[in-house]
C-alpha cells in the first residue's frame, strides 16, 4: 500500500490558497458584481460507538465566488466555484490531527428555489 506523502498535501494547499486569492486579480468591465460568500464553523462531538469513546473537534471553512470570474471564461449564471478546508483532531481517547481541502462546482437548481430554499448540487476534488 503506499502512503501519502505530506509535500502532496502541501501542493494542494498552495494551489486552493492561489486559486482563492486570484479572484482579486483584475476584474472585467461591464461584468455584473455577484457578491463573495464565506462561512466559517467549529463542530465537536462524538462518533456513534456504544461507548462514546471517540470524540473529534474541528475548525471548517468555505469561500463561495462567481465561476466565471475565477476560471476567466463563460458559464451559466447559477454556477458558483466552491473552496472548503478542515482542520481538526479527534479529542479522545488520543489526539489524531485531521485535515482536508476541496474546490468544487456548485450549480444552484433555480427551477427548484423558493423564497426560502435554494437547493443546488455540487462536484469536485478534494485531498
Amino acid at each position: 500500500m503506499k502512503r501519502f506523502r505530506i509535500p502532496h498535501l502541501g501542493i494542494v494547499l498552495v494551489l486552493t490558497i492561489t486559486l482563492c486569492l486570484k479572484t482579486a486579480w483584475g476584474e472585467e468591465p461591464n461584468q455584473e458584481q455577484i457578491p463573495d460568500r464565506y462561512g466559517l464553523a467549529i463542530t465537536y462531538g462524538n462518533t456513534y460507538r456504544p461507548d462514546g469513546e471517540i470524540g473529534f473537534l474541528t475548525l471548517s471553512g468555505v469561500a463561495l465566488y462567481d465561476y466565471d470570474r475565477v476560471w476567466r471564461h463563460r458559464a451559466p449564471d447559477a454556477l458558483r466555484f466552491k473552496v472548503e478546508f478542515t482542520l481538526g483532531s479527534t479529542t479522545r481517547p488520543q489526539f489524531r490531527f485531521m485535515a482536508s481541502t476541496a474546490m468544487l462546482a456548485l450549480y444552484y437548481l433555480d427551477f427548484f428555489s423558493t423564497s426560502e430554499v435554494r437547493p443546488y448540487v455540487e462536484a469536485g476534488i478534494g485531498v
